[in-house]
């Protein structure tokens, strides 16, 4: 760790030793507050050190980025205010196009002295850890789906059409039996295994996400209107005729 200070300002560096990028991060006092910014420090132990060297409660304002929620956590535990604010809101305060770090360091200082400091709302860890169920088993059944369309072009190209019939057990016998060359049904046997290990996971994830739904009395109600369950499926089998899905958000 390298450290520069003068009076108004403090900047820590991580070594090279822990990550080969360096990152700075800088901390401004003002006369009641002050700003640590971070621009890429790995969890180490840089924020507990800012924290011990300041004295009365702290406020910290960051940028919005996606590899930001370690800091949060950190500055939670801490016991450390952390205010995230919105990018596009925070560079619309400054007209200057030029832009670096003390700039922006200086800019989001003066917004939280100012309280003009645009922050944004964060779920809470319990929806975090949530939604990394939905975006688990979203990147699932987007596999699946490109699994599906392999299978389906293998099909239609040796003159089988069955449409959706193709996933029952009728269908995946028939795409089983169509004589192919080596390679072509070595491929088509090991997607066909692909697709059931799929289905399998899937299925559990769809359990998984139904019994998070029914705990959330804001989730049962959304799933009363037609086309939406548990896991916002567009296009559902559950879904009428001639209906319009919608999607929902699952929540609290």
């Amino acid at each position: 760790m390298h450290v520069r200070t003068n009076q108004d300002l403090c900047i820590f560096r991580e070594s090279g030793c822990a990550s080969y990028e360096k990152p700075f991060l800088y901390l401004l006092f003002g006369k009641e507050k002050a700003l640590l910014l971070d621009t890429g420090a790995g969890k180490t132990e840089v924020a507990r050190l800012v924290d011990s060297s300041l004295p009365g409660p702290v406020r910290v304002g960051i940028e919005a980025t996606g590899s930001m929620q370690w800091f949060s956590n950190l500055m939670e535990e801490l016991g450390i205010e952390c205010l995230v604010g919105h990018p596009a809101q925070i560079r619309a305060a400054e007209p200057r196009k030029q832009k670096h770090d003390r700039r922006d360091a200086d800019l989001i200082l003066k917004l939280l002295m100012e309280n003009r400091f645009p922050a944004i709302w964060l779920p809470s860890k319990e929806l975090q850890d949530l939604r990394s169920l939905l975006r688990h088993r979203h990147q699932w059944v987007r596999m699946r789906t490109r699994i599906q369309n392999a299978l389906q072009s293998i099909a239609l190209a040796n003159g089988l059409r069955r449409g959706t019939a193709l996933w029952s057990h009728d269908g995946q016998s028939r795409i089983a039996s169509l004589p192919l060359p080596p390679h072509t049904a070595y491929r088509r046997s090991e997607l066909q295994a692909m697709y059931e290990k799929f289905e399998a996971e899937i299925e559990k994830l769809n359990q998984r996400v139904e019994e998070q739904a029914c705990q959330r009395p804001g989730a049962r109600l959304l799933m009363t209107h037609p086309g939406v369950g548990p896991d916002h499926r567009v296009g559902d089998r559950s879904v009428p005729r001639g209906s319009r899905p919608i999607r929902g958000q699952q929540g609290p």
